[in-house]
């Protein structure tokens, strides 16, 4: 579906493409964190867990009636959303979320992990727009631009926590790049 160029949010819930390798990570993880999308479920046997934790917090963002359509298509059934778009107004999806709704559900999200102790070892396994807003907020970046933020799959982002703080264990390279990305 990804190479349609479609708007995959939350109300698509494709299966992933299976692979055959039992063990992505070696590493063996305390919990697993899933959105509650097959997408996200399926992704999460490909590693080692105690448990795994599903959540609609991290659920990909909910594009509405807009979902499993194309730009081309948004452009022509709902104008009003590109418009509002190019006048920075962070206007929801017909029936569907916005920036400012994803927004709600990562703060949550991050109270929800405070309940974990100190030095446990997560794994997170959700969605594009989700880690666009996340990553956003962690960087204090304008949720205006997180659209820009290129989100590759199977990518990793490490986080550290250090007094509820949420630190981002990028390397330099990575935070110039998504830096340069949300200002092109």
């Amino acid at each position: 579906m990804n190479k349609n160029n479609l708007f995959i949010g939350s109300r698509s819930d494709p299966k992933i493409i299976t692979i055959k390798n039992k063990n992505i990570d070696k590493l063996k993880y305390d919990y697993i964190i899933t959105s509650n999308l097959k997408r996200s479920k399926m992704s999460a046997k490909f590693f080692r867990t105690k448990k795994t934790i599903n959540t609609n917090l991290i659920n990909e963002i909910d594009y509405g009636d807009v979902d499993g359509t194309t730009l081309k298509m948004v452009k022509k059934k709902y104008p009003y959303i590109i418009k509002s778009w190019k006048k920075g107004i962070d206007v929801r999806f017909p029936k569907g979320e916005n920036t400012s709704d994803v927004k709600k559900r990562v703060q949550q999200f991050f109270q929800f992990l405070k309940k974990f102790k100190k030095k446990t070892n997560i794994l997170i396994i959700s969605h594009s727009f989700f880690l666009r807003v996340l990553i956003g907020l962690i960087l204090k970046i304008d949720l205006k631009k997180v659209y820009k933020i290129k989100i590759d799959h199977l990518k990793i982002f490490q986080f550290l926590t250090k007094n509820n703080i949420f630190i981002p264990n990028f390397s330099r390279l990575e935070k110039e790049k998504i830096y340069n990305q949300i200002n092109d």
